[in-house]
């Protein structure tokens, strides 16, 4: 059904004008579609074929409306509309859509006008007088294209985060591993996956700016909410891509970064990796990754099983820290007894006193294996103990 607008009624010699595009638009179409592609860089990935039919049909619609000074009918507003849904479902942005509609109706203005100014010049004058039809149905088709982009992105982000919650689910054991919700995702499921566990991230708007962000690297990236906490997904992206762009989003965050592994059965151990390695963060180490830190990671992970075991070793550390700062030394310095001492600015027997005296009282010989292992894990958990907890 079409909508008459009373007033807007062009002059004959207007009208020719009209009637001379609609006999050319097999030309200009092509060319209406070249300039959206190269000035609207998010129309490149479209099918061009199927972006040549949709313009079509739209500046069909438009040349029609001027000819019978008629706002967009219904047909024309549903296409518009599933035009918007279109481009949603193909990640298109809404400003892009919008612009790709401006970029239309310039460029059926500038055709207008340049063929007014070649066969008769005062026509262009004359060309004023539908501006404000011209203007109505950008108005009206932009309005139902934003309207279905609008309700096709929230059906899509609706989907896509039960999808994200069945994967966590998958990844946590909760469910087996099926691929089929990883691929219509987006992952490759034989790739490698990188998985971040995050603290501190905030609101969701900021898991949503930190998938935008990574978003213009990889398109293989969900970042979801999970225990109190959110645990980043993603492939195509490193270590320092990942960690960069959770920082910018907050500079506060604590982040666990698991191992690259292959396949979905690698994501769900890189996700225990990520929970140890985020376990042994703070607000003075706000990054872990679990390859550099694995062992403490893993002991930290398990330390129940054996807190009792080295609760005399923190004791005896925390009542003489002259001495665990010794072990500690020996320990970085690779368990020479002169380069400790100078580390420390002590002369080498009151070094090896110290070390003796740490023997004597919690039992462990840092020149054996053993003896040096305990204390140092011993020392290294207690460091990750809060003050107020000791």
């Amino acid at each position: 059904m079409k909508t008459t607008k009373p007033g807007i009624r062009p002059a004959p010699r207007t009208r020719a004008l009209f009637q001379e595009l609609s006999a050319r638009l097999d030309q200009v179409t092509p060319a209406i579609t070249t300039s959206i592609r190269a000035e609207v860089p998010g129309y490149r990935e479209l099918d061009y074929d199927e972006h040549a039919v949709d313009v079509a049909r739209q500046i069909r619609n438009v040349v029609d409306g001027l000819l019978s000074s008629s706002l967009p009918s219904d047909a024309a507003i549903e296409h518009a509309r599933d035009v918007g849904g279109r481009r949603a479902a193909a990640g298109m942005t809404l400003p892009d859509v919008i612009e790709a509609y401006h970029i239309a109706y310039r460029e059926i203005w500038a055709e207008l006008l340049a063929n007014a100014q070649r066969s008769d010049p005062p026509l262009s004058d004359d060309l004023a007088s539908v501006v404000s039809l011209l203007w109505l149905w950008f108005h009206r088709l932009s309005a139902a294209v934003a309207e279905a982009h609008a309700a096709e992105t929230q059906l899509l982000r609706s989907n896509r985060l039960t999808l994200e919650r069945e994967l966590m689910g998958q990844l946590t054991g909760r469910a087996p591993i099926n691929d089929a919700i990883a691929a219509e995702l987006g992952y490759r499921v034989d790739g490698v996956f990188n998985v971040a566990r995050i603290a501190g991230l905030g609101q969701r708007d900021e898991a949503d700016r930190l998938v935008e962000l990574l978003g213009d690297t990889s398109r293989r990236v969900a970042c979801i909410d999970h225990d109190g906490h959110n645990v980043l997904i993603a492939q195509d992206l490193t270590v320092t891509q990942i960690c960069a762009a959770i920082t910018a989003i907050s500079p506060s965050a604590r982040i666990g970064v698991g191992m690259p592994r292959v396949g979905l059965d690698g994501a769900a151990i890189s996700l225990q990796d990520a929970r140890e390695a985020m376990d042994r963060t703070t607000k003075e180490r706000r990054i872990v990754q679990f390859e550099q830190d694995w062992l403490m990671s893993c002991l930290n992970a398990i330390k129940p099983r054996f807190e009792a075991i080295l609760e005399p070793t923190i004791a005896v550390a925390r009542r003489y820290p002259q001495l665990a700062e010794t072990v500690r030394a020996y320990s970085e310095c690779r368990y020479s007894m002169s380069a400790c001492a100078r580390q420390l600015q002590i002369h080498p027997n009151s070094a090896r006193y110290r070390l003796d005296r740490w023997k004597a009282l919690t039992g462990h010989d840092v020149e054996t294996v053993n003896g040096l292992n305990a204390s140092v894990i011993a020392l290294e958990l207690d460091r990750q103990t809060p003050p107020a907890n000791r």
